[in-house]
């Protein structure tokens, strides 16, 4: 509290005249109260924390807040003793509202409040736990325990232990109903021992003290050094009673009981609200959770080629027995050995014999998975600092290992280019042997004998991009192990629901299996592919937690995460998986300490 200097115009000088003396409770306890003052400073002259003082006016509130809006505790009367331990200006009190408030030490026998879902036993088990002015949330901070400290409960309202108040719990009272009376004293059980050990004045009766007995001044030795302090404005008359406040110096009535204490409105102080999510925020923090991923996909590029095969060859023109001497054909370069397999291949004179293939090709196919990509996610969370208004910025680092699995399959048909070697053989007049009714066409033989063509014919090459159809088969197997690194800052929203947003390095460990098949004209090709790759990149997210009790909660995240593609590749044939490339989303619960 701030004491004011000798030349303040609250200060009566040693040398003042006493005023008139009244045999009233007030004068009585402050003649014992200046006593007590001083034996105490001379005793302890270290001791320097609290200011003795009293009361003026009867029905005077003490409020969990400084401020007309903090809830009333209880209530004090005329010449009360109180410890005061400073005092605070309000900005913004309201026109007519005390602006300037006196902190007092909580008198042991007012009841505190904390939280029995953060104690263990009798012991404190949370970082630093809360004292409250009553069996809720939504009552006032009146100072705070350390994990650890032993309490005496004192009885229980559902989920809120009844504790008596330590000695570093505060209240606030409208400072100009409060008086100074001599030097700091270390608490109000001493006051009260000195004055039982050297004052001689019995106790007045309560019912001798006038409802509004004007405040007598003790007359004061002036070798004492003690003097008067009153805080501003001053009383022009010291039998005055001083003006009322909005919600001060009232009787007790149904709207303002003295008490049980009154709740503050939930919507009228946004600091109020937050205060249940701020207390004893962990700084360490275990959550375990099931992470799916959306907007993943396996793109398939490539497909095989086939040479001409069984079925792809409607003809043939070979070499016969007509050769002479080895391998050199006959003289006239025909030959018998040779087949056709429908009669509209012979035109205009002529045998077309059609040799068709199927080139490699560079299609592509792709196979959306939506929210196939599932696994597990585990995040250890550390806070490195908390601050700001009211302690409304939480900013750590967080570290995540989290595990998901892909499973992708397709068979589809497709059309791909098709190649035709025609090749046109002159018949001279022959005319191919074909059996209508058994629709047999003619198959020479290397041995013969039979009707012979030239061995030589002339060559055209004709494309057909969507000529042939093709059967394909891809599979893509994937386990992903992923780790997360980076900064995080959360923030309380309303009571006990936290909100968070981070952003990090990414790294991806992916290993792929991957199977294929192309089939086209009862031939197939197939192949496979194994790899295992570390991917880099990055992530940003953001989420929501609520704290069940101070140890367990629940919490919800979702992420968008960059990683390059991992690609397998088997021949002609890839396999794209982008399972890094997509939003995840994970919901589980977690685990504060």
């Amino acid at each position: 509290m701030n004491r004011p200097s000798a030349s303040s115009p609250y200060l009566l000088p040693a040398s003042a005249p006493a005023l008139p003396r009244r045999r009233t409770a007030l004068g009585s306890s402050s003649v014992r109260l200046l006593s007590a003052s001083l034996l105490a400073s001379l005793a302890a002259p270290s001791l320097w924390a609290l200011q003795p003082a009293l009361i003026r006016g009867n029905n005077v509130n003490v409020r969990g807040r400084a401020s007309t809006s903090g809830e009333v505790l209880f209530k004090l009367n005329e010449g009360d003793p109180v410890q005061v331990v400073d005092t605070v200006t309000a900005a913004g009190a309201k026109k007519g509202a005390p602006s300037r408030w006196a902190q007092i030490q909580l008198p042991a026998s007012v009841p505190v409040y904390v939280n029995a879902a953060f104690l263990n036993g009798d012991t404190v088990a949370a970082t630093k736990l809360n004292i409250r002015g009553g069996p809720g949330e939504n009552y006032s901070v009146l100072g705070s325990l350390q994990r650890g400290a032993k309490i005496q409960p004192l009885g229980n309202k559902g989920a809120w232990v009844q504790i008596s108040p330590t000695s570093e719990t505060y209240a606030f009272i409208a400072a100009d109903y409060v008086i100074e009376t001599g030097a700091p004293s270390p608490d109000t059980n001493a006051v009260a021992t000195a004055v039982a050990a050297t004052s001689p004045i019995p106790p007045v009766p309560a019912e001798a003290a006038a409802p509004n007995a004007s405040l007598e001044v003790p007359a004061v030795p002036a070798s004492s050094g003690t003097v008067l302090v009153m805080d501003d404005p001053p009383l022009s008359n010291p039998a005055q009673t001083p003006p009322a406040s909005p919600g001060e110096n009232t009787p007790p009535t149904a709207d303002n009981p003295s008490y049980p204490p009154l709740a503050p409105a939930p919507n009228t102080n946004l600091i109020a609200k937050l205060e249940p999510a701020r207390e004893e925020h962990p700084r360490n923090r275990f959550t375990f959770g099931y992470r799916f991923g959306l907007n993943t996909s396996a793109e398939f590029d490539g497909f095989s080629g086939f040479a001409g095969t069984s079925g792809s060859v409607d003809g043939y023109v070979l070499p016969s027995s007509r050769q002479t001497g080895g391998p050199t054909p006959a003289p006239d370069g025909r030959t018998w050995n040779w087949g056709y397999n429908n009669p509209s291949q012979v035109q205009n004179n002529n045998l077309l014999v059609t040799k068709s293939t199927v080139p490699a090709s560079n299609g592509s196919h792709s196979v959306d998975n939506g929210n196939t990509v599932s696994g597990i996610e585990l995040t250890y969370a550390h806070e490195l600092w908390a601050g700001g208004a009211s302690k409304f910025c939480h900013i750590g680092i967080e570290a995540a290992f989290n595990y998901s699995s892909l499973n992708t399959e397709s068979t589809w048909a497709h059309s791909v280019p098709l190649v035709r070697n025609i090749s046109a053989y002159a018949l001279g007049g022959v005319v191919p042997p074909y059996d209508p009714y058994s629709t047999k066409t003619y198959q020479g033989t290397y041995y013969g004998p039979g009707p012979t063509i030239p061995m030589v014919g002339s060559n055209q090459t004709v494309i057909d991009p969507e000529g042939a159809t093709m059967t394909s088969y891809r599979q893509m197997d994937a386990s992903n192990f992923g780790l997360r690194f980076g900064p995080y800052l959360e923030s309380p929203i309303y009571k006990r629901l936290w909100g968070n947003v981070g952003a990090g390095m990414a790294i991806g460990m992916v290993q792929g299996e991957f199977r294929y098949s192309d089939t086209y004209a009862a031939s197939t090709v197939s192949g496979s592919a194994t790899d295992f790759r570390a991917l880099l990149g990055w992530y940003i997210g953001g989420g929501l937690s609520y704290k069940l009790s101070h140890y367990w909660g629940i919490f919800y995240n979702a992420q968008y995460q960059q990683l390059p593609d991992y690609t397998l590749n088997a021949g002609n044939v890839e396999a794209k998986l982008k399972a890094g490339n997509g939003l995840f989303q994970s919901i589980g619960i977690s685990y504060s300490f």
